[in-house]
């Protein structure tokens, strides 16, 4: 029979031994791991972690807007400048003529947070009534429409847009910060000519030479015992770790430094609202049904984290905060893959650097929200708009959940990364696109749950590959 012999270090492993080459011979080729500190790894993220002690829910919501504004005008206003020409005469909405007034003669430039009317768009108000009974609303999926329109707003007053072909309110969503170059029109409205958004660039490293790679799966939604795709799931830890397949194959996997888990490790059936609202007497013998998918992850990450680096990341249906930025899952809930330092819990959204590469890293929540409240037809063009309105989670806090910031918004892009990945997709996707010059990969992850797959890229060509995991069997094999 064949033997396979593999050496692990009990808290940072760094070497394979492959499988036999032939029937009693023992093949004990060594893979070596990359090495993390000649990676030059770093987690760049510290603008998402909240320090304890300074969590406040007290606060309104409009200052997060307002910190919006003031960090990205200055940045517009250089990048019109930029584009239009020194020139230009920059007015506050409050220097705006009246309603009554005639047109301008002059094009000028205005900065402001995008507000569009939206009637699909959920809304507490119009749930009530007038005479204060109950009113259902219908429950929309996708919360555009044609009648949608666009408002310009500041801390002084809004303008109604008039865009045409320039702006379509379908191409943006509210809480975008953007610079309107027109010009005033009779009846207090504001003809668009160009739209300008804040200019980053990318952070050009010293990309290693060794031909790396970083794995990422998302969405495996344990939810215990009714979790079918839980096989597939373990072949794709025995494939990472090197437990399965040639020594060739082994080779190219030895060369995987980290395994980032984007989201949605748990199912939405482990978060079960009707127990929530029983008294506790009735549900103190119950057992919660997110302890078996826990366990099941726990049992998942200690193969992971103890051969290659592993981050978890939390997302809508994990034990996590549910605002953004979601802040990173307690250890304690990894009695086993909590013991190896390899095991990261990082934030979401998550960013960092490895091998002179950055990563931007997102659940997947915030491009969901955007596609629901946008025409963009799918994820990478959501994603695209995110890097254009230099922003990854614009959205919030109007239709997604943000924790109430006041004198900051870390969901602000300050530079471009090489690799933007969104989790917990409906399919597989990468594009290549181009911005002030940078290059920056787009990956859309699908959910493990539902493609049994996950996505390996390499960081020195900026390529990817998806691998597939399914498990089924030929019924008609199974019977012979």
């Amino acid at each position: 029979s064949l033997l396979q012999e593999m050496t692990l270090s009990e808290t940072n492993p760094q070497s394979l031994l492959s499988a036999p080459l032939t029937s009693g011979v023992r093949a004990e080729v060594k893979f070596n791991r990359p090495n993390i500190e000649t990676m030059g790894y770093k987690n760049t993220g510290r603008q998402f972690r909240l320090e304890h002690g300074a969590k406040d829910y007290n606060r309104q919501f409009y200052k997060v807007y307002g910190a919006r504004l003031a960090s990205m005008k200055p940045r517009i206003v250089e990048a019109a400048k930029a584009k239009l020409g020194d020139n230009i005469l920059v007015k506050n909405l409050v220097d705006l003529k009246e309603d009554d007034d005639g047109a301008r003669e002059e094009d000028i430039l205005i900065v402001g947070t995008v507000f569009k009317q939206q009637e699909r768009k959920p809304s507490i108000l119009k749930e009530l009534s007038e005479d204060g009974a109950l009113e259902m609303q219908p429950v929309h999926t996708v919360y555009t429409a044609e009648t949608d329109s666009l408002v310009l707003e500041d801390e002084s007053m809004r303008v109604k847009l008039e865009g045409g072909e320039v702006l379509k309110a379908g191409d943006l969503v509210n809480g975008v910060v953007a610079g309107i170059w027109g010009r005033e029109v009779t009846g207090g409205k504001f003809s668009v000519k160009d739209v300008i958004f804040a200019k980053i660039t990318g952070v050009e490293g010293a990309v290693s030479e060794e031909d790396i790679s970083v794995c990422v799966l998302s969405g495996l939604e344990l939810g215990g015992e009714c979790s079918g795709w839980v096989g597939a799931a373990q072949l794709a830890t025995d494939w990472v770790v090197g437990s399965v397949g040639g020594p060739g194959e082994q080779g190219d996997i030895a060369r995987v430094e980290r395994v980032i888990v984007a989201g949605d490790s748990l199912s939405m059936s482990t978060r079960d609202k009707q127990d929530q609202v029983k008294a506790k007497y009735l549900t103190a013998n119950s057992a919660a049904a997110s302890i078996a998918a826990v366990r099941q992850l726990d049992d998942l990450l200690v193969q992971l984290a103890g051969n290659v680096n592993t981050d978890i990341m939390p997302g809508p249906n994990d034990p996590a905060t549910m605002v953004l930025p979601q802040q990173p899952l307690h250890r304690v809930m990894f009695p086993q893959a909590g013991l190896f330092p390899t095991l990261q819990t990082v934030t979401n959204p998550y960013s960092m650097e490895v091998a002179g590469r950055n990563f931007l890293v997102v659940s997947g929540q915030t491009i969901t929200d955007i596609l629901r409240n946008s025409t963009l037809p799918g994820p990478l063009e959501a994603m695209a708009k995110c890097l254009e309105w230099s922003h990854v989670a614009p959205t919030a806090p109007d239709t997604l959940g943000c924790y109430p910031y006041i004198e900051t918004d870390p969901h602000i892009l300050t530079s471009l990364p090489d690799v933007f990945i969104a989790g917990n997709q409906p399919s597989y996707g990468a594009k290549r696109i181009t911005l002030s010059g940078h290059s920056v990969l787009l990956v859309s992850v699908p959910k493990f749950s539902s493609s049994t797959s996950l996505v390996k890229i390499s960081l020195k060509s900026l390529t990817c590959q998806v691998v597939s995991f399914g498990a089924e069997l030929d019924p008609e094999w199974v019977d012979r």
